[in-house]
């Protein structure tokens, strides 16, 4: 909660002119949007490899001390994003902003969020049965193993949400982007 409320502070801070430099509403963006084909197979690989870089890094740490700590500020930067992609577009849109940015996130955070949640639960165990009570900081490969299917999980509903924002999001965006240039 506090990342997002400080996205939006900060944003409102530095009004008008950083919005049109991050450029959601920009030229560019319109002309991309408006652009009939989309380079299926290259979005998607880009998606994946942005959405599963962070995946597995915070999978990996999650085995070190640093891993609760490290999901935190992960975490704080996100919700910070949010506010700050929210103030945005609402200061460069208005009404039309604020559709516009539940567009962008339309279908693909109904399937994040459970897997980001999931993730969270994971990395909790991870640390917990390492670092607390009796964990002396390892773990064997048979104990390990019980926790694989939550671990797949989490990955299936991961590569959902890609494919959702691949396949899906951009025919949402583009149909509100008609909607918001009408109003």
């Amino acid at each position: 909660m506090f990342g997002l409320l400080a996205g939006t502070v900060m944003v409102n801070l530095f009004g008008e002119d950083t919005v049109r430099e991050i450029g959601m509403f920009g030229g560019m963006f319109a002309g991309k949007l408006q652009s009939e084909t989309v380079e299926y197979t290259k979005l998607f690989l880009m998606v994946a490899q942005q959405r599963f870089t962070v995946v597995l890094f915070l999978t990996v740490i999650s085995f070190t001390l640093f891993g609760i700590p490290v999901m935190y500020l992960f975490f704080l930067f996100s919700s910070f994003s949010v506010g700050a992609m929210i103030a945005g577009t609402t200061m460069s849109g208005g009404i039309s902003g604020i559709f516009l940015f539940a567009a962008s996130m339309l279908p693909q955070i109904l399937i994040y969020l459970p897997a980001w949640l999931l993730l969270i639960e994971w990395c909790l165990r991870q640390h917990e049965y390492l670092f607390k009570g009796n964990g002396n900081g390892s773990m064997t490969l048979k104990q390990f193993m019980p926790q694989v299917p939550l671990l797949a999980c989490t990955y299936a509903l991961f590569l959902a949400g890609i494919c959702a924002e691949t396949f899906l999001n951009p025919p949402v965006v583009r149909f509100i982007w008609k909607i918001a240039e009408s109003l």
